[in-house]
């Protein structure tokens, strides 16, 4: 047979999918005719080889090619993809390099350098690769929306929200809606809160072409912000024909929506629905608090009471559950429930837990249980406690404040003299100090422009009414603008040139923090609590002559109860 032949035998092969017996029978006419090869020939068994999954062979067929015509583009790409994915991403680029040498606009060797450059971070090169190969408008819309999606990921790095947008404008026009590219857009004016208004836009456009697809739909439900927008999704995914478990997702994804929308009845109907298909604890927790907010006391006490057979004595569906027996005024069953959970919960959320359980045992006529939770949560620092103490219980509230006052006061003498020895904290003593807005406006204004217009302002007014005065003996700190403020005794824990710790204990009693101080320009930077993560510093200057607000703040107590001498001196002070 003469080498047409045998190559015609072997082309048929291929047809017939036979990809192993035509690498058998092909790769030996390489050395007996090796004058009469071919590209095509040579790729024909490259592409046999590769179906085969044969990669060594794949690869020794195009290395041959290579050597035949070293400057084959077709050739070298499918060198430099081989390398990509089973190589040295070196050896690809060289092979893409050699491509664009000889022709600079290919698009393909383009993208796939622009990609070898990303992992490699070179950033403006990769994005220069990016910009050439879309320019030659060659790749499948596939391969463009790939290219979108890492040019989209290198300006967020850098964060160019505006470059990454013109980007997609240049080659993806609005006008030309793309599913994908959407998409992407929507992910830039979702990092970016000067895009709130294009961000709505982009999500009301992907409501406008939603696809018949579960996931998409998911995924589309999950960023929208608005509940009753989500719900619609969800609605619109339950008329697709869904598999059970397809089913159940966007049910329990939509039951979510419903009880955030406050839709009591529908958020009702579709835990019925999850229920029958598996008894889940969370669906009998949710479905109570739906069931309450509908006035169906009984129904929520027996679901949290299934939920509580499910799970065990779980702390929230305790606590949840006291406060429903409370709302029915059955109180036994309220302290028990609210008892057991304090005893199922970590430090955090114990100061809510008592306060709730001294409301129970007031309103069960148990005064001396209530004023014990009372003031537990009261020393934790949780502010509502307080406030029903000095409505109900005024002078429980200041004999206990006297005595625990007292007490401390005794353990922290001995450090009186210390504290006025402190080179840094002299230079706090005897001063009123407030926050410098401008500054803290500035350290945090990424932040606040993150926030809603409305938020902003609030987190602005309560933290620009802040107060801090420090004595030898203690502290008296108004944070966030708190009409109580905090008043605790400290002691140095450590101190260096630049800064000091203080460990600070609340004279009322309860859980000790730290406070770090340092000073810059004249001005007292705060860190307060000093957490593992570190917050940043509050700055603060000294106020030469406090306000008629401030004064007033200062002199006025919840309590008939003086603060510790020092304070009372260093007020009565600012009052002259």
């Amino acid at each position: 047979m003469s080498f047409i032949e045998k190559r015609a035998a072997l082309e048929q092969l291929f047809e017939q999918q036979e990809f192993e017996a035509l690498v058998k029978q092909g790769a030996p006419l390489i050395f007996e005719y090796e004058q009469e090869l071919d590209i095509d020939f040579l790729l024909l068994l490259a592409k046999a080889a590769k179906a085969a999954q044969k990669n060594g062979k794949y690869e020794y067929f195009l290395f041959k090619a290579q050597e035949k015509e070293p400057d084959n583009l077709a050739v070298l790409l499918l060198l430099a993809e081989h390398e990509i994915l089973f190589g040295s991403k070196l050896s690809a680029r060289n092979h893409l390099e050699a491509i664009l040498e000889i022709d600079p606009a290919h698009a393909k060797a383009n993208s796939y350098l622009g990609d070898i450059l990303l992992d490699q971070l070179f950033y403006d090169k990769a994005l220069l690769h990016y910009q050439k190969a879309m320019q030659a408008d060659q790749l499948a819309k596939n391969e463009q929306e790939q290219i979108a999606v890492s040019v989209v990921d290198i300006y967020q790095r850098s964060r160019s929200t505006a470059e990454a947008l013109a980007f997609l404008e240049q080659y993806f026009p609005k006008e030309k809606f793309q599913l994908n590219i959407e998409k992407l857009r929507l992910r830039l004016y979702q990092t970016d809160s000067a895009y709130k208004g294009e961000y709505k836009a982009s999500l009301a456009l992907l409501h406008q072409h939603l696809p018949e697809e579960i996931i998409y739909i998911l995924n589309l439900a999950a960023i929208e912000p608005d509940a009753k927008a989500a719900i619609a999704l969800y609605d619109k995914a339950m008329a697709l024909e869904l598999s059970e478990k397809e089913k159940t997702t966007v049910l329990k994804k939509r039951a979510y929506r419903l009880v955030q929308a406050e839709e009591w009845a529908k958020a009702v109907a579709d835990y019925d629905a999850l229920i029958a298909g598996e008894e889940q604890p969370l669906y009998f927790e949710m479905r109570a608090e739906a069931k309450e907010q509908l006035k169906d006391l009984k129904g929520a006490l027996q679901d949290y009471s299934q939920a509580l057979k499910l799970d065990g004595a779980a702390s929230r569906l305790l606590k949840a559950r006291g406060l429903l027996f409370a709302k029915a005024k059955q109180y036994d069953r309220a302290a028990a429930d609210l008892t057991a959970a304090i005893k199922e919960t970590g430090s955090m959320g114990l100061a809510e837990l008592y306060y709730h359980l001294g409301v129970v045992y007031t309103k069960n006529g148990d005064r001396n249980n209530a004023v014990k939770m009372l003031i537990r949560a009261d020393q934790q620092g949780f502010a509502k406690a307080t406030v029903y103490l000095e409505e109900k219980y005024p002078e429980q509230l200041q004999k206990v404040r006297a005595n625990s006052a007292d007490k401390i006061r005794a353990k922290y003498e001995a450090e009186f003299a210390r504290n006025a020895e402190s080179p840094i904290l002299q230079q706090a003593f005897g001063q009123l100090w407030t926050p410098n807005m401008s500054k803290i406006i500035a350290a945090s204004e990424k932040e606040l422009l993150e926030l809603p217009a409305f938020l902003s302002k609030q987190v602005l007014d309560k933290m620009s009414k802040e107060m801090l005065l420090i004595t030898p003996e203690g502290l008296l700190f108004f944070e966030n603008g708190a009409e109580v403020p905090l008043e605790a005794y400290y002691r140095v824990e450590v101190e260096s040139e630049h800064a000091i710790l203080l460990t600070l204990q609340p004279v009322k009693g309860g859980s000790s923090s730290s406070m770090r101080i340092s000073f810059f320009e004249g001005e007292l930077l705060l860190h307060y609590p000093v957490l593992e993560v570190d917050s940043a510093a509050k700055y603060y200057y000294p106020v030469e002559q406090p306000s008629a607000d401030q004064l007033e703040k200062l002199n006025k107590k919840a309590l008939a109860l003086n603060y510790m001498p020092a304070i009372e001196a260093a007020i009565a002070e600012m009052n002259t």
